[in-house]
């Protein structure tokens, strides 16, 4: 529709209007006026029809991208050392799942904290039921863990306990605690030292092989010790690897700071 506002230009350029062309100017207006809307139309629907290409192009492009592990851009996970592998099928084990590397930090092995934490931004497969999630999730103390069996370097067999943990910030933390003190001792565990976590099926029951990169394994003795590092600050605490408490509030913060060679978290336009 013209508006009186639409013909104040025109109408600047007379004093006076015949009627036949003041029809005409308001014939003329209007008909830019409509042509205006039908290019700003055309505009609206050529904008709208190539943002729906480009969304079916990134989607079957998406479809496309294999997606192997659950955290995007990671590399294949490492092979579990030949000894562990046996020990877990000797014990009755299956659905072997390669679930985290780190680097030990003082926290992980000071005798005040006895606990292994695991971020959750880290993991690489979830490795828990539903029924050990609702456990896990449960405010009720007395079901919040699931008992769970540790395979340790030594290939020893024991049992602590799996629990989940929310920090500030809103990170989650899976820990093992319950005997992580004797598991260290055990095994000569120190800060700086870097581990590797498989998860594994004992029937229903779960259960984690602990490996410690670098240890030499001796395929001809089964269930002895294979890698008990000497340490020169006896076992357990090693302050002096320069990890720090930084590094592990960092990490318990979900961040990425640990920064192993092998797991790089970089984005991906899928998600």
């Amino acid at each position: 529709m013209v508006k009186l506002e639409d013909m104040e230009d025109v109408m600047m350029k007379k004093d006076h209007w015949e009627k036949f062309d003041a029809l005409v100017e308001v014939a003329f207006v209007a008909g830019q006026q409509e042509e205006d809307e039908e290019r700003e139309k055309k505009m609206r629907e050529e904008m709208e029809e190539a943002v729906a290409l480009l969304s079916l192009a990134a989607k079957k492009h998406c479809k496309n991208v294999q997606r192997p592990y659950q955290q995007p851009n990671m590399e294949p996970p490492p092979d579990m050392p030949e000894s562990f592998r046996r020990k877990i099928m000797e014990m009755g084990g299956e659905n072997v799942a390669f679930v985290i590397e780190k680097m030990l930090f003082d926290t992980d092995v000071s005798a005040g904290h006895n606990r292994l934490s695991m971020p959750m931004s880290q993991i690489r497969q979830d490795f828990v039921t539903e029924e050990e999630r609702k456990r896990l999730d449960s405010t009720d103390a007395n079901i919040n863990g699931v008992e769970v069996i540790l395979v340790e370097p030594s290939l020893e067999e024991d049992e602590v306990m799996l629990k989940k943990w929310k920090m500030k910030r809103n990170s989650i933390l899976y820990v093992l605690i319950k005997n992580w003190n004797s598991v260290v001792d055990r095994n000569g565990l120190g800060a700086g030292d870097v581990v590797r976590v498989w998860s594994f099926r004992v029937g229903s029951k779960l259960g984690f092989a602990l490996v410690r990169v670098g240890d030499e394994e001796d395929e001809g003795k089964k269930g002895k010790s294979t890698g008990k590092k000497e340490k020169d600050g006896g076992s357990g605490s090693g302050s002096g690897s320069g990890s720090g408490s930084k590094g592990q509030e960092a990490e318990d913060n979900g961040g990425n700071e640990v920064g192993l060679g092998s797991t790089s978290h970089a984005n991906m336009m899928c998600s």
